[in-house]
């Protein structure tokens, strides 16, 4: 291993650890790589088969790999708006996987009352939550985002444990459409950026604790990245 990378490993370690025990809480940001153990489809994937459906596969195959390179969540929201139920209920796709290792780790950090922030639509990290019985929150619609927002004013009290999921959720305990009104709203707000409400419970965690990034590629310049990138902040990132 070289120096370099033994110092970011040993730092990645120090600072996990201490998130673990009685150290200062720190922010985990994930996104799909940490599924892909699971076996989870990727995004690119619906994205091909939501270009078969509005196409009913009259494309030649070059012309499907070039449609393919469009970002997930705009092909995702055309399709709503030319197939609606058709498209939108394609996400059950993400329904049915275990969690695996990274979700479990993710599962006992929110026990220690760490934070996490997701571009993951799946309940992975809720399923690993409850099957080691940790307790944990969500914030997945605007109002929730909203109502965390009380606690900012003062850092003393603010709560842990949370998963704070930035693209929505599958709501698994309703049905058809229901389920996945939290990204449907999202994807309506594809090139507007993230909410008011939602920009500033990541701004603050950005600013008052350290990261650390698991699984995320930061291509999703739609809403995220910008904020990530526009930030500043003198805390620790790995």
């Amino acid at each position: 291993m070289e120096a370099n990378s033994f110092g970011a490993y040993y730092f990645a370690t120090s600072l996990i650890k201490e998130a673990l025990g009685s150290g200062p809480k720190i922010v985990f940001f994930v996104g799909a790589g940490i599924s892909a153990p699971s076996k989870v489809k990727t995004f690119q994937e619906l994205s091909e088969d939501v270009i078969r459906a509005i196409t009913k596969g009259r494309l030649q195959n070059e012309e499907y790999k070039l449609l393919s390179e469009v970002r997930p969540e705009v092909m995702l929201q055309i399709g709503i708006q030319e197939l609606d139920s058709e498209v939108i209920e394609s996400l059950e796709m993400l329904l049915g996987y275990k969690p695996n290792f990274n979700h479990f780790f993710l599962a006992e950090a929110l026990r220690h009352g760490n934070w996490i922030f997701t571009t993951n639509q799946e309940n992975l990290i809720k399923d690993a939550s409850e099957l080691i019985r940790s307790e944990y929150k969500r914030c997945y619609i605007d109002s929730h985002f909203e109502n965390f927002e009380q606690h900012l004013s003062n850092p003393e009290t603010l709560p842990g444990g949370y998963i704070f999921k930035l693209h929505g959720t599958i709501e698994e305990n309703k049905e058809g459409k229901k389920r996945f009104e939290s990204i449907r709203i999202v994807l309506e707000q594809v090139g507007k950026g993230l909410t008011d409400h939602s920009k500033k419970v990541f701004e603050y965690f950005l600013k008052n604790h350290d990261f650390c990034f698991m699984g995320y590629s930061c291509q999703d310049d739609f809403s995220v990245y910008p904020v990530l990138s526009n930030t500043n902040s003198d805390k620790r990132v790995f």
